[in-house]
């Protein structure tokens, strides 16, 4: 593991004296604040003020009108909805988010459901054989935190009568797919300015959108607090004024499985920390090893002793998962140090019976030893999914992308 090298940026003196001065902080906070690019008045003033009247208008977002309208026709004629999430606490959090909106706004609200992949059995995004079942009981599908890829499988759900609207946050293909609308700030030309909002963000401004006015959509920024922060995407813009009024709302949910959560995760006043190091991994403990469906009946039950029941499965649940992440990040510290693989470029280990549930977890320790972009592959008969994880400077994506035909895609 090679020395870390502090880079010290230099800063202008008189940009410095002038932030300082006009926004009442201290020389080395206007500091701080420029090292993070925020470098005039105004943006500081925001940054440090986290007022909810400076979130965006959900209309600057690309397809916002369209799913709006096609949400709304939906609602009014009471069709059958079904939220499609994704297993980790982003997507929980999204997943919740969105079934408590719509069911508040809902005539029948019994006929709103949601529907959670199998991380194990079935891998992370859309599938075919759950479209299929879907088509089913619905008309209407949205994704959140996936689906900006599924270009056959939205095909496959309008060939079955499933309308589609995509809510995501992940990286695009060059080819969209055909759906009623799709919501990404980092699609093609969606001039929607924050880009690293959290799937859970992208569905908060859906419900934005929607027209309930902000003293009662307040009630669930501490939902989209949680998953902000569990996703680890950058506290700045939206990110930072949610997760700080989130936090505040947090002291006094309406939430009864987030009253649990904290309970079990022996915190009494959050901080964001504690979403990241002690509700998150809980939650994402549900979806690495078994049933992610009990995180989002977590945050959506009303029942105390259900709530309680849940809470304490994920937290034992995440004992566990911190058991098998020490023994495969160990297995794995081995392997690169044998094969001297902290020399390559990257790093790329695997081996037959890691759990897939912690591949992403040891993949970010194992970059954070070695700041060289990693996979971690578990094995099984000699395939199985992957998780990586990069640097800044090294679009994972993008390279992945140029590896395609050297390997099978198994997503997880």
């Amino acid at each position: 593991m090679g020395k870390k090298q502090w880079i010290i940026c230099k800063q202008e003196e008189g940009l410095v004296e002038k932030l300082s001065r006009q926004l009442k902080i201290r020389p080395l906070v206007a500091k701080i604040l420029l090292n993070r690019g925020i470098d005039t008045v105004k943006k500081g003033a925001q940054f440090l003020s986290r007022d909810l009247a400076d979130t965006l208008d959900p209309y600057l977002m690309l397809g916002m009108a369209e799913a709006v309208r096609r949400l709304k026709k939906a609602l009014a004629e009471k069709e059958r909805i079904v939220i499609y999430g994704d297993y980790d606490a982003d997507g929980q959090t999204a997943t919740a988010l969105l079934v408590s909106v719509l069911r508040k706004l809902a005539k029948a609200p019994d006929l709103i459901s949601y529907y959670l992949p199998d991380r194990l059995e079935e891998g992370y995004g859309l599938h075919k054989e759950a479209v299929k079942h879907l088509a089913k009981r619905a008309s209407l599908l949205i994704t959140v935190d996936c689906g900006i890829s599924a270009v056959e499988e939205v095909l496959y759900a309008q060939s079955l009568g499933l309308d589609t609207i995509i809510t995501d946050h992940h990286e695009p293909d060059q080819k969209l797919p055909e759906a009623c609308a799709i919501l990404n700030p980092k699609q093609p030309g969606c001039g929607y300015p924050h880009k690293n909002l959290a799937g859970v963000g992208v569905a908060f401004k859906l419900a934005q959108a929607l027209g309930l006015p902000q003293a009662e959509l307040l009630p669930y920024l501490d939902i989209v607090a949680l998953g902000t922060v569990a996703d680890l995407v950058p506290l700045r813009d939206e990110n930072r004024i949610w997760v700080h009024h989130g936090l505040a709302q947090m002291a006094v949910t309406e939430h009864i499985g987030l009253k649990m959560l904290l309970e079990v995760s022996k915190v009494e006043k959050p901080t964001a920390g504690d979403l990241g190091f002690r509700l998150g991994p809980r939650l994402n403990a549900a979806g690495r090893l078994g049933d992610s469906a009990r995180g989002v009946e977590l945050l959506l039950t009303k029942d105390p002793a259900a709530a309680k029941r849940y809470a304490l499965e994920l937290d034992k649940e995440n004992s566990l998962r911190q058991e098998l992440e020490e023994k495969v990040l160990e297995e794995a510290i081995a392997l690169v140090e044998k094969n001297e693989l902290q020399k390559e470029a990257a790093i790329v280990v695997w081996a037959e019976g890691w759990h897939p549930g912690v591949c992403g977890i040891v993949a970010s320790r194992l970059v954070d030893r070695y700041y060289r972009p990693t996979v971690v592959i578990s094995l099984k008969m000699g395939e199985g999914p992957g998780s990586a994880r990069s640097i800044p400077g090294f679009h994972l994506f993008q390279g992945l992308t140029a590896c395609q035909g050297r390997g099978r895609r198994t997503p997880a």
